[in-house]
């Protein structure tokens, strides 16, 4: 058997009405309670990606997820396997997603692996899970110095793709203030001709630092060599 997180693999033998004691919602307890009066609690679904097994409770994914609800109420072929194949999702980000599922937090170690729950996320329509990772991408951009920001190889225009593409609407729109508040870091990276014309002009009105400021701060910087140069003349 495959390992996993410690608190997963407690759940694994618990009993049900522990686990309905740990999963606060009373609708989810509800939910968890008619689909394990229907399937045995013993059943497990694992999930198939590159030969890797990932052992769940079909009454949880049930009772969290809806679209795994339809999917395993339903006249599917998945209502009656024990196996069912995952694509398109890592092992790895699909046992973030499990973890989520089972302890209703979401703790991703990197920027690309927040978007790759994400994207799973979207899949599945868990929004709120969604909006966790949305968040976690704003925090790990945000904590990065304008260095990293410079030399990291993590493409930020192309975060910005995927947010439009998976339906994360504030991600989207907090990437392209993000953008346009580094723009002298993002407006010399190859891939900034990626942008929209639409995107680009958006960007360009929210620059900072803004081509007036520029302009100012030049003429200022001017005056000042003017003016140490009149100084020595005049001593």
């Amino acid at each position: 058997m495959p390992v996993l997180p410690s608190l997963v693999l407690s759940l694994w033998s618990t009993s049900l009405t522990l686990l309905c004691t740990l999963m606060s919602s009373s609708w989810c307890k509800g939910r968890i309670r008619t689909y394990a009066a229907a399937v045995h609690w013993g059943q497990q679904l694992g999930s198939l990606r590159h030969g890797s097994v990932l052992p769940a409770h079909r009454a949880v994914l049930v009772a969290r997820c809806d679209v795994m609800a339809a999917m395993f109420s339903g006249k599917y072929a998945e209502a009656r396997s024990r196996v069912v194949p995952i694509h398109g999702v890592s092992s790895d980000t699909f046992l973030s997603f499990l973890e989520y599922l089972y302890t209703d937090t979401c703790c991703p170690a990197s920027v690309l692996q927040a978007m790759a729950v994400l994207v799973c996320a979207e899949m599945y329509q868990v929004k709120r899970l969604q909006h966790l990772c949305e968040v976690c991408v704003c925090a790990y951009l945000q904590s990065m110095p304008s260095r990293e920001l410079a030399s990291t190889g993590i493409s930020v225009i192309r975060l910005l793709r995927r947010a439009k593409c998976h339906n994360a609407e504030q991600l989207y729109v907090w990437l392209l203030h993000f953008i346009a508040n580094n723009y002298l870091i993002f407006s010399h990276k190859p891939d900034f001709l990626e942008l929209s014309e639409e995107e680009r002009e958006q960007v360009e009105r929210l620059r900072w630092p803004s081509r007036g400021y520029l302009q100012e701060l030049s003429e200022y910087q001017q005056r000042r060599r003017k003016l140490k140069k009149s100084r020595c003349l005049v001593m």
